[in-house]
């Protein structure tokens, strides 16, 4: 296994959940499809330049995978968050025109009785990508085999990107 190729599909109404695709970039084979969701929570803590501090639509590199340990578990979860850096997109103008930085992948607790997008949903961030917490564990377990691999042949990293796209209608599957 090679670089990875993350795919996270979105529908314009927000409030929706999405599906992120996990992909080996040179065999284009489908490893993973997760539920996401990138959504801006409502009320304080919103970010600028997308309704309700929305991820940005656009291409980002994965930095690293940072350690959760010490973090709120209800926040962040405990399977680590994928830091992301803006590549092109809105994903770039909202870091040069706003300031908007510091995304992640991560996971967190669903939504308790009574959150507005309903129980078990996932719950909204600051504009991050949420996974469920098994959903972000697999996702790490992933890359993690991918890294394993290049180390038995000798190379010391694999190179993660993420594309962020926005679709009309709610994602049940997204277009291949």
């Amino acid at each position: 296994m090679g670089d990875i190729d993350l795919h996270l599909y979105l529908s314009t109404n927000r409030d929706q959940s999405g599906v992120l695709v996990v992909r080996e970039r040179a065999s284009m084979r489908e490893l993973a499809r997760l539920h996401a969701l990138g959504r801006g929570s409502r009320g304080v803590g919103d970010t600028q330049m997308q309704v309700n501090g929305n991820t940005p639509v656009g291409t980002y590199r994965v930095k690293r995978l940072k350690s959760t340990a010490g973090w709120s578990t209800t926040s962040y979860g405990p399977n680590g968050a994928l830091e992301l850096e803006p590549v092109a997109g809105l994903a770039k103008d909202a870091e040069q025109l706003v300031g908007r930085s510091g995304l992640l992948i991560h996971g967190g607790s669903r939504g308790a009785p009574g959150y507005w997008r309903g129980q078990g949903q996932l719950r909204a961030t600051q504009g991050c990508v949420r996974l469920s917490d098994a959903d972000m564990q697999r996702l790490t377990t992933l890359l993690g085999e991918a890294q394993e691999d290049l180390a038995r042949a000798q190379s010391t990293a694999i190179e993660v990107t993420l594309t962020v796209a926005e679709f009309p209608a709610s994602i049940a599957a997204p277009p291949l």
